[in-house]
């Protein structure tokens, strides 16, 4: 790909480095039936390309090229040998299919509402505004200050529900032949993402307060160029645990011997994210309590509380931090149960470094290190020193030996 005029740029990128291609079409782009794709290999921007007009003929080429590449990969791994493949193709399977009353589910559980509906409303407000209709709407419509904050939280979550429905409108996941993971949505503007298997590297289960106390989970992918979330990786927006931990077994062949979060209710991450919020909200009255004490204003009270607050917060998740690797699996459990619960179901060769801290003999804490989109680490003081030992003799056996050459 060659960009610029003056300053000259040219990128090269093969097929079997190209993890996921991302394929937009805004509404405006639908008259001329044109896509924005961007086809990353990593999370770093200087390793994607962007084709910001690309026809249906182009559009058809890259996908085509990826699953002949995707496609000839497996059959060289199967066979092995490298030898070219033609474009036989299995059939697509649908894993999953929302419909609109998961969608409206979705969108309260996880606050999308909130800061669509919020952004909507402050857009019409300020319509409003420059054409004094909002004079106008005031001297027909009297009331007291209390009701027209009523008003305006019920248009903002009105709002906030319709526009996200209309946003993930038709999201579905489906498996294509090759093994990709296509995920869609999309009304007027339609979203298509393409994730290979080389850049899928693990799932990511998640769970607030109030979805445990519903019963349900949400499942997203882990792959090289991002991190899991809504609109991006995210594979089922919140279901029942049960329908969660099935679909990872058929769909994904998740190892059943992997502790899942969707294996109990939940009860004791409730109680747990409880203590947690109980045990900041201590950290900051104890705070503003004491530098009241010592006659200090009142914006330094609130900076001293919301100091305590960034201090116990981490702290806070790397002790309700726990990871789990069971000798026998090639899966890495990272569980975090703080107000969210957050599992991380990690392939073990997707581990790049391991480290251990230890206090004399006493083991203290494990840190894992991998790149999902940015290098990431996970420190967790709950874990087994077998489990970690087994851990690192399997990374060593894994890597290859270097390409040198020792003299006597």
């Amino acid at each position: 790909m060659r960009t610029g005029a003056v300053h000259r740029r040219e990128q090269t990128l093969a097929w079997t480095d190209v993890g996921t291609v991302d394929s937009r079409q805004p509404w405006a782009f639908v008259p001329w039936r044109l896509r924005a794709m961007t086809l990353s290999q990593a999370g770093d921007e200087r390793t994607k390309v962007s084709l910001w007009a690309a026809d249906d003929a182009l559009h058809h080429d890259v996908t085509a090229s990826i699953h002949r590449t995707v496609h000839a990969a497996q059959r060289a791994v199967s066979d092995g040998h490298t030898e070219a493949v033609g474009d036989a193709k299995t059939e697509d399977l649908l894993l999953y299919r929302a419909r609109i009353g998961q969608l409206l589910l979705a969108s309260v559980v996880y606050g999308q509402f909130a800061l669509i509906g919020g952004g909507a409303a402050m857009a019409f407000s300020e319509w409003l505004q420059t054409f004094s209709v909002d004079k106008v709407i005031a001297g027909w419509i009297r009331l007291t200050p209390a009701a027209w904050a009523f008003v305006l939280i019920g248009v903002i979550g009105t709002l906030g529900v319709l526009l996200t429905v209309f946003r993930y409108a038709n999201f579905e996941v489906r498996r294509a032949g090759d093994g990709r993971l296509v995920i869609s949505y999309g009304l007027l503007s339609t979203h298509v993402r393409s994730v290979s298997p080389q850049a899928t590297i693990g799932v990511v289960l998640q769970r607030n307060i109030v979805e445990t106390a519903l019963g349900r989970v949400r499942l997203s992918l882990l792959t090289t160029d991002s991190a899991a979330q809504a609109g991006t990786n995210l594979v089922l927006p919140s279901l029942p645990r049960r329908s969660v931990e099935r679909l990872l077994h058929e769909a994904f062949g998740e190892d059943p011997s992997t502790p899942l979060l969707t294996a109990d209710r939940g009860l004791r991450a409730v109680g747990t994210g409880v203590a947690v919020l109980a045990s900041i909200s201590a950290a900051a009255v104890l705070a503003g309590w004491t530098t009241s004490g010592w006659g200090w204003s009142p914006a330094l009270i609130l900076a001293a509380g919301g100091f305590a607050i960034a201090l116990v917060w981490p702290a806070s998740r790397v002790l309700c931090s726990r990871l789990h690797a069971n000798p026998e699996s090639d899966r890495v459990a990272l569980l975090i149960s703080h107000l969210v619960q957050r599992q991380t179901i990690l392939s073990a060769g997707a581990v790049h470094v391991i480290a251990t801290t230890r206090f004399l003999s006493h083991p203290l804490l494990v840190c894992l290190s991998y790149y999902a989109g940015m290098p990431r680490t996970f420190r967790a003081p709950l874990f087994s020193v077998r489990e970690v030992d087994a851990l690192s003799t399997r990374m060593v056996r894994g890597v290859p030996p270097p390409r040198t050459r020792r003299r006597p």
